[in-house]
Order: C-alpha cells, then structure tokens, then sequence
C-alpha cells in the first residue's frame, strides 16, 4: 500500500491524474511491463528509480504519450490514453515539461530561444516571455548564455537549459529523466530545489534518477521498477535503510 505524503498545497483538486490498471507492454516478445498498477495523483512529487532495462524510460514514454501499451489500462485525466485523438494528445503534450536525457535542443537557436519557445507556443506576450526566461535562467545560473548556441555550451550547461525549457511555463506535470545525471553536486542541488519549488506551486513531478543523496534526504514517494515490474512503492527514505 503506498503512502501519500507529499502533495502540493493549494487548490489543485487531489485525484488520480495517472492512472494504470494491470497495464502491459512488449517489444518483440520481450515483455518490458509488467502488470503496473500504480496511480499519481495532482501535486505529488515521485522518484522512479531501477537499473537500465528496468522499463523506466518505457512508462515515462507511455505517460507522454509517445508509446502505446499492449494490455490493460492507462488514464491520464480520467481519459484512457489510446482513446486521446491527435489534436487531444498535443495538448496533453502542451500541458507536460519533459527533461530528456539527450537535451535535444535546437542547434541553430539561441538558448533564449530554445527555451522561449514553448512559451510562444503557448501564446505568451514576448513581455512576459522574456521575465519567465530571465527568471528560470537566473535560477539556473545560465543567464549569461541567453545568446549563444547550445554547440557553444558545456555538457552540463546543455543540460540547464533542457531543464529550463521543461519547465519554464509551471506545466501541470514535469517529466524528469535523470535531469541531474551530467551536471556537478552543486548544480544537481540547484535543480532538485527547483523542482521541489515547482512541485509546492503544484506541479506533478516524476523524476527518474539514480542519485540515492536526493532521495535519502526527503520524503518523497519512491516507484522502483525491476525488470519490468513494480517491486517498491513508498514514501521516504525506509528504501536506503
């Protein structure tokens, strides 16, 4: 039984935002997941964790709804995912910040606007563009780099920016695997304080990492997958000790 106790403060109802019931994927008969049964609810903040092969990247893919499933069910806002139609998936998409693993930036656009861009997407005045990219930049302690091209930037400063560009507009959820992976101690704080910041103003956060310092030092739920199957879901540190 999982134990809820780390939910946003605020007026975002509490309900099940992601929901999975027995659900299935395989790939060339190799069954990636197993029998998930899990559910996510609004404001909650929660580490997935679990060797390479263990079918992370596989569920994170799934929520974004970028991969279909074999068997079972998966609602994301009470809505099964394989009954969302184009236009109804991108703006699931829209309401998503996702911090890749690759970064995938734009190389011919500046990190202002690479960044900027979900913004304009979304129909921002370019006034409140540039404070939202100033201040996101500034948290990151990448504003001296608004004007170059990411071929120009450190692996870790790439990285700083996929994250600002994931969560600049306060998403409904971010989506983050292993953002601290290429980045140093400091710096890999600096991010987790963001997105616990991000998650108390009510965003969703589900962050996979392999870091054990983050999760030893907070409460937060933890889903370990192994070989496709859930074996942990709990709250707080118990995990490490």
């Amino acid at each position: 039984m999982s134990i809820f106790r780390n939910k946003a403060e605020g007026n975002m109802k509490k309900d099940n935002f992601i929901l999975m019931d027995k659900l299935g994927v395989e790939h060339k008969n190799n069954k990636v997941l197993k029998n998930i049964n899990m559910q996510i609810e609004h404001g909650e903040f929660v580490f997935l964790i679990g060797e390479s092969g263990s079918g992370k990247t596989t569920l994170i893919e799934l929520i974004q709804g970028r991969r279909m499933y074999n068997t079972g069910s998966l609602k994301i806002k009470d809505k099964e995912l394989c009954q969302y139609n184009y236009m109804e998936l991108q703006n699931l998409r829209g309401m998503m910040g996702v911090v890749f693993q690759d970064t995938r930036l734009i190389e011919e656009w500046t990190v202002f606007e690479n960044i900027a861009y979900k913004l304009e997407y979304l129909g921002y005045p370019f006034s409140l563009i540039q404070s939202k990219v100033e201040e996101v930049t500034t948290d990151l302690k990448i504003d001296r780099y608004i004007k170059n091209l990411p071929r120009n930037l450190s692996g870790g400063e790439r990285q700083r920016v996929n994250i600002a560009r994931a969560i600049v507009a306060n998403p409904q959820i971010i989506i983050a695997d292993e953002p601290t992976a290429n980045l140093d101690k400091a710096n890999a704080k600096i991010v987790f304080e963001l997105l616990k910041k991000k998650n108390k103003l009510g965003s969703t956060i589900i962050m996979s990492t392999h870091d054990p310092n983050f999760i030893k030092e907070s409460e937060f739920r933890i889903i370990k997958l192994t070989k496709g199957e859930k074996v942990y879901d709990q709250c707080g540190s118990n995990y490490f000790i």
